[in-house]
């Protein structure tokens, strides 16, 4: 049998989730990019199912800290009668076992609960990270509301043919599509 090889997969996984832990959610850029906290995680675990080690559809993009907690984690019988199951968000419906509405999830149905409890998913540090991509995510919609109301201004100086207004509207318009931007890149996407 040749060297197993699954790690080429992993800009792959990377898109496919969102650049983001298939289990927690945190973000790239909120741990630090791809190479520093994350890694691939086997769904069904590469021990009890050796021929999946190399199959993509068994792979999930995760952070280093829920791989840790999911280990080589899979239920027996009794455990999945229970509803001790690793949810996986291409396979399961999470909303349905997990409110995410507030920053510390909680788990609405047996599945859930175990899965926070798993994965500490209402753990202080992953709180705190999501407290912060909120505020983030608020201060972009205040600047994309500005920019809604200077767009208005703009057009409004734009009709009377105040040209110079107009211009020093556009240049405030930027400053927020740039500031909007280097936001962004703290809370969402790839970080290399």
């Amino acid at each position: 049998m040749g060297k197993v090889n699954y790690k080429k997969y992993k800009n792959q996984l990377r898109e496919k989730f969102s650049y983001s832990c298939a289990y927690c959610e945190a973000q790239e850029p909120e741990l630090g990019g791809a190479s520093i906290g994350f890694s691939i995680d086997h769904y069904k675990p590469k021990k009890k199912f050796p021929d999946l080690i190399d199959q993509y559809e068994n792979l999930v993009y995760s952070c280093l800290t829920c791989n840790r907690f999911k280990y080589q984690y899979w239920p027996n019988l009794v455990q999945e009668y229970r509803g001790h199951i690793v949810l996986h968000p291409f396979i399961h419906n999470i909303e349905q076992h997990i409110d995410k509405s507030t920053p510390a999830w909680c788990g609405l149905t047996n599945t859930g609960k175990w899965n926070v409890f798993r994965f500490r998913l209402d753990g202080s540090k992953i709180v705190e990270l999501r407290k912060r991509r909120k505020n983030i995510q608020d201060i972009i919609l205040y600047f994309e509301n500005c920019i809604k109301r200077a767009e208005t201004l703009f057009n409004d100086a734009m009709n009377k043919k105040n040209i110079g207004t107009a211009n020093q509207i556009k240049e405030e318009i930027n400053t927020f599509h740039e500031r909007i931007m280097t936001l962004k890149k703290e809370i969402i996407g790839p970080m290399d």
